[in-house]
């Protein structure tokens, strides 16, 4: 009985905690940090899961959906949703540095990514939403491997596990 009050006691914390932080509109520093997990079993690529715990002008745990590039997009644009029970922000990543390392014996790939994420309004709460942010990723993926042996470039890696981590400002 003692467990199961002390789980119920800090699902009931953490829902406040969410609930309080999302009322009303806000501005000034924020922080984003999304955890991606990625599965390329099926031969492509499929987000497993991928948390959002936000912090600073709007503070509350959602989710990262990955959008397809809109025509005439350059290469070195993303696109991404950050869903949250209050509504959707919508941003707009331009790549400015990559870095990355595979090891031939193992197939593990290692990059870090760095780039300038615009915050483009979005839905519900966050239809007027601006800001802009300096995103960090780390990737952390295995490489298939072809039919000789060798590290695959051609085909979407195992796994796949990216850390980002995005401060700036947000008004919304």
């Amino acid at each position: 009985m003692g467990r199961c009050r002390q789980a119920l006691l800090a699902a009931l914390v953490v829902l406040t905690g969410v609930f309080a932080s999302s009322a009303g509109a806000g501005s000034g520093g924020q922080t984003f940090k999304v955890l991606l997990v990625i599965s390329g079993a099926s031969g492509g690529r499929d987000v497993v899961a991928a948390p959002v715990f936000a912090r600073g002008a709007f503070s509350g745990v959602g989710r990262l959906v990955e959008i397809p590039n809109q025509p005439g997009d350059p290469d070195d644009i993303a696109r991404d949703d950050l869903v949250f029970a209050g509504g959707t922000m919508h941003l707009v990543s331009v790549t400015n540095d990559f870095s990355g390392s595979l090891d031939p014996r193992t197939c593990i790939f290692t990059a870090t990514i760095e780039q300038t994420t615009t915050v483009v309004g979005g839905t519900g709460r966050f239809g007027a939403a601006a800001g802009t942010l300096a995103a960090t990723v780390n990737v952390h993926a295995l490489a298939a491997r072809s039919a000789d042996g060798t590290c695959s470039q051609d085909r979407a890696p195992l796994a796949e596990i990216d850390a980002l981590r995005l401060t700036g400002t947000l008004s919304f």
